[in-house]
């Protein structure tokens, strides 16, 4: 689970980061949220007889970036989520930080662009649901606004 606690803006403040440069119809704003997140991650091996168990739990606490947009797209083809979502940490390289992004555009050697879609999300009630596209990974996302 992962605990964002913040607001929109550059300086925690409320003051938006918003950009209305939607591709999708004007559906969505880019805004981006700053934040506290509690990140809690658990550690898994195999024992001799193939079964998973839980090695230890560690928690984390880090200021995080969260960016909302538009559904990422090539020409008339769009990712499935509704929204396209960016979320991690600001500093990397230390143990509990992430980058998470729902696609990416990528170009081909080609030099023709490629859409990578890596997270399918659901949002409910400040609740970001997400399993990878591949099936093997689960994150949710609670937003809660800073007081």
């Amino acid at each position: 689970m992962l605990l964002v606690a913040g607001c929109p803006g550059g300086d925690g403040n409320g003051d938006s980061d918003s950009e209305d440069n939607n591709d999708s119809g004007g559906v969505v704003d880019t805004t981006t949220y700053y934040g506290r997140a509690n990140i809690i991650i658990d550690y898994y091996d195999y024992d001799f007889l193939g079964n998973l168990f839980l090695i230890e739990q560690k928690s984390y606490q880090y200021d995080v970036e969260l960016v909302t947009g538009p559904p990422k797209n090539v020409g008339s083809v769009f990712v499935q989520n509704a929204f396209n979502l960016q979320v991690g940490t600001t500093t990397m390289g230390t143990e509990g930080t992430f980058g998470i992004s729902s696609a990416i555009l990528n170009v081909a050697l080609q030099g023709s662009p490629v859409l990578l879609e890596y997270w399918d999300f659901d949002y409910v009630n400040n609740l970001i649901d997400g399993q990878s596209t591949d099936g093997t990974r689960v994150i949710s996302i609670d937003i809660q606004a800073q007081s």
